[in-house]
């Protein structure tokens, strides 16, 4: 398994990559949907509730950024991760206390 990093513009891509069995075409467009696992004689033995590349993506894209695959059965797989290099977050006081914007939460209540 290999994992590196590299600045691209503003983005940080992260990509890790194995030379495992791979990922076949017809699957790649839902192995980061819930509970979906690559059912083949190859993966039959490894064990996992298929929710972990979900969960990953779920979390990618809360901080902005974005996750693919590119794999090739047989040679391994890489997954790739783009996350934003600078984050926002707003100081408390920026927020009321249901969460919203305070500027718009106070003209809610006049």
């Amino acid at each position: 398994m290999r994992v590196s990093a590299r600045p691209q513009d503003r983005w940080l891509e992260l990509i890790v990559a194995d030379e495992g069995v791979g990922i076949p075409p017809e699957a790649r467009g839902r192995i980061f949907d819930r509970f979906f696992r690559v059912s083949s004689f190859e993966t039959k033995n490894i064990s996992g509730t298929g929710l972990g590349l979900s969960i990953v993506k779920g979390l990618v894209e809360l901080h902005g950024g974005r996750i693919w695959v590119e794999s090739e059965v047989g040679r391994g797989s890489s997954f790739h991760v783009t996350l934003p290099q600078t984050l926002y977050f707003p100081a408390p006081t920026e927020y009321d206390t249901v969460g919203q914007p305070a500027a718009a939460s106070s003209s809610k209540r006049s």
